[in-house]
């Protein structure tokens, strides 16, 4: 499977040490950009996974735009795209399939198509979030701590 670039891995970081509990809405744009939010949807002692995503209300529902489930290896430290969802173009799709942490299957093709937007999406937040100006302190299972 094919991880997220340094730089994204970074940036993921950074978001991810700002939630405290289950979750985050991060929105430093001043209205400019969707905000972001960021969830912890599974967690064992190897592995977690994050739900990134903008989202709007559309019709009186709300809308993935887009959204991405990350696998953070806890061993390893490294990200890797699993799941993409742009409810707009009602495009949702698994490139990896996984079952109580388990990996059953991949799509290799689709799981480096995820991986090569992600790094592109997470250097776009980075900026419309203004992420870049934030100093982190490495915790010691490889997530960074935001401090401002």
């Amino acid at each position: 499977m094919k991880q997220l670039n340094d730089e994204s891995t970074n940036t993921i970081n950074q978001m991810v040490g700002m939630m405290s509990g289950w979750g985050i809405k991060i929105d430093n744009s001043n209205g400019e950009f969707m905000p972001l939010f960021i969830s912890t949807t599974y967690d064992d002692d190897s592995s977690k996974i994050f739900t990134v995503g903008h989202y709007h209300s559309e019709g009186g529902d709300i809308l993935a735009d887009p959204e991405m489930q990350f696998l953070l290896d806890l061993v390893t430290g490294s990200y890797f795209p699993l799941y993409y969802r742009l409810d707009a173009l009602e495009i949702e799709n698994y490139s990896v399939k996984i079952d109580n942490g388990l990996i059953l299957s991949v799509n290799k093709s689709l799981q480096g198509k995820h991986t090569e937007f992600a790094n592109q999406w997470l250097r776009n937040i980075r900026q419309q979030q203004n992420l870049k100006h934030l100093t982190l302190k490495t915790l010691p299972y490889g997530i960074n701590q935001v401090h401002q």
